[in-house]
């Protein structure tokens, strides 16, 4: 985290992304960073904690997504075997 122009920033990769990128600490509903550094703490952690459940759910759903394709797939197999006999 660091200070431009009496406001916070911090330069991160959060997790789920591929680059690192600075990031105005700006609290839910404000136009501007925050000038306080403990609301900005709070700020990044929320940040933090909103990538995770990003990240969290985006791997379930490509699961998801695996097992749909793997039980699609199983289903074909199964109507080919069916339909050649």
């Amino acid at each position: 985290m660091y200070q431009k122009n009496k406001r916070w920033w911090w330069k991160v990769k959060l997790p789920g992304e591929n680059k690192t990128r600075a990031r105005a600490l700006k609290a839910a509903g404000a136009k501007f960073a925050a000038t306080s550094r403990k609301v900005a703490e709070q700020v990044a952690r929320e940040m933090w904690e909103r990538a995770i459940e990003a990240q969290t759910e985006a791997r379930l759903k490509a699961k998801a997504n695996e097992k749909s394709s793997n039980h699609t797939k199983a289903m074909a197999e199964i109507k080919a075997e069916a339909a050649f006999q």
